[in-house]
């Protein structure tokens, strides 16, 4: 019997899983123990990384190009995720010792050539370097160690320092503008609310401060860049769309067919206005300091008895009308630009200052001349406040305001001495309204015909094609049509407006931060 329990001991192996488990018990809580740790070890660097990432893309967003964007960039990032105080910093949970992420350093570069190592672009903070900075990169100071918890090895050991870093910078698409730009030397803040009502007199073909040209838009097939300033902000042959930014370059000089283009919003002829898009259709308030020629001429004996007005299309008389010439100031019932622009003491950009008593007392009389010059009109608080525009914005409301053609001179009727001889009057008339297309209404769908979206580009050591440093995108009046040698005379209303009047902001021109790597 002891002998066959004996054998029965020896062959049974229900139990035998027992000693393999015990030795295999401690692999398994040491790879339990590893993953365990390894997972602490990545949420560890993940908080980390976030944190740089964070504070790559804060600083990115203040990249504007301006001689203090470093030091703007490395106080947006530190106030808002890099200070003990800040209400958004980021903390690490598993990391042994300070949980709060506080300690974060910033290297600035330059746009990064193909194939230059990056050091070779990092950048110092002054004012020179900081107007050239368009990448950041992060970095968490000293990093962070996690103590192994479950491996073997407790606490024996430590991951090392962790310490991340990242890089970012700013991506800029521009949408739905005119190719025009006007010149500051320097990253100023020319455009802003501050400088509304302040004349601009912008000449064409060079790149001094005030001076404006075109930019290089990738129209394409939708329309003809040579005439793109006459086209409607809605219109068949505006840019219609977003492009980056980066793909933009200056177009160095001008062509007459720009001139054309932008004068049809003064109802002077060339390009045939487009009532259903509305390229190339006048604004329906044209007041200019241009006047035209018109001759009428009859053949008889006898004088004609009565003179024609300007305008006047009785077909008895053989009618010619010349050119548009530039008006004296002293016969113009167009808006005045600035005082100091006409006397000189302002070269490029004005101070606002014009003269508003003359304009009101050549167009207007009676209760209308009380109203024109009266700041609650306008909203203003004084006249010396009450822009250009603000005068053109209260005639488009007030229709019976606008003045009907008038003569400025007549030669009265002359006889070419002849036995029948042919009598000829000439008038020098000015049209404060539009007489050869129809005028275009403003609207929620199209901004006033005499309103444009333009960039104020920073022009320093530049000339010929460049690509431009686009600061900001402002809205403008136009107050006078372009004159043959490209000048253009205008007057800044602020930043600038969606269609629909409400702010442009990151709409024109739209900038976010992107991380690189």
């Amino acid at each position: 019997m002891l002998r066959g329990a004996s054998r029965t001991f020896r062959q049974d192996n229900s139990g035998a899983i027992a000693p393999i488990f015990a030795l295999a018990l401690f692999t398994l809580v040491a790879l339990a123990g590893i993953g365990f740790d390894y997972g602490r070890l990545m949420a560890m660097d993940t908080e980390l990384q976030n944190a740089a990432d964070q504070a790559a893309l804060a600083a990115a967003t203040q990249l504007d190009g301006k001689s203090d964007s470093i030091t703007r960039a490395t106080t947006a990032a530190t106030n808002a995720f890099a200070s003990a105080t800040s209400n958004f910093t980021n903390e690490t949970r598993l990391a042994n010792g300070t949980r709060p992420i506080i300690n974060i350093s910033f290297k600035f570069y330059a746009n990064e050539p193909a194939g230059l190592p990056l050091a070779s672009q990092e950048l110092t903070t002054s004012a020179t370097d900081q107007a050239k900075a368009t990448v950041v990169r992060a970095y968490v100071i000293g990093g962070r160690t996690l103590f192994y918890a479950l491996t073997p090895i407790v606490a024996a050991v430590s991951s090392g320092s962790s310490a991340p870093s990242a890089m970012a910078g700013v991506q800029q698409s521009t949408c739905d503008v005119a190719p025009m730009m006007i010149c500051v030397q320097g990253n100023t803040g020319f455009g802003t609310v501050a400088d509304r009502g302040k004349g601009l007199f912008l000449h064409a073909d060079t790149l001094a401060a005030g001076n404006w040209g075109l930019l290089d838009l990738p129209y394409g097939a939708s329309g003809n860049p040579n005439y793109a300033l006459g086209y409607n902000a809605s219109g068949s042959g505006s840019a219609n769309g977003c492009f980056s930014t980066s793909a933009i370059t200056t177009k160095p000089g001008y062509v007459t067919p720009e001139l054309t283009a932008i004068n049809t919003r003064f109802d002077f002829a060339g390009i045939g206005c487009n009532a259903t898009t509305g390229d190339f259709c006048p604004a329906t308030n044209v007041r200019k300091d241009y006047t035209i020629t018109e001759s009428s001429s009859i053949k008889q004996t006898a004088s004609p008895t009565t003179t024609p007005p300007c305008g006047d299309t009785n077909p008895l008389y053989n009618w010619n009308r010349s050119n548009w010439t530039a008006a004296t100031n002293n016969v113009s019932h167009a808006y005045p630009k600035d005082n100091c622009l006409i006397s000189g003491t302002c070269t490029s950009i004005g101070d606002g200052v014009w003269d508003y008593t003359t304009y009101a007392n050549f167009n207007f009389t009676g209760a209308d001349l009380t109203a024109s010059t009266s700041p609650a009109t306008f909203g203003r608080s004084t006249m010396n406040q009450v822009s250009r525009y603000d005068y053109y914005l209260w005639e488009l409301q007030n229709a019976s305001t606008r003045l009907a053609p008038k003569a400025i001179s007549s030669t009265g009727w002359v006889s070419d001495g002849k036995s029948k001889p042919t009598w000829t009057n000439t008038n020098v008339c000015t049209y404060p309204q539009p007489i050869k297309e129809t005028g275009l209404t403003p609207g929620p769908a199209q901004k006033d015909r005499r309103v444009l979206t333009i960039a104020t580009v920073d022009c320093s050591g530049q000339s010929g094609n460049f690509t431009p440093t686009i600061i900001r995108w402002v809205d403008v009046f136009l107050v006078s049509p372009a004159a043959d040698d490209g000048t253009v005379f205008a007057e800044v209303i602020g930043p600038s407006a969606k269609l629909d009047g409400s702010s442009g902001f990151q709409y024109f021109g739209r900038s976010k931060p992107v991380l690189i790597r």
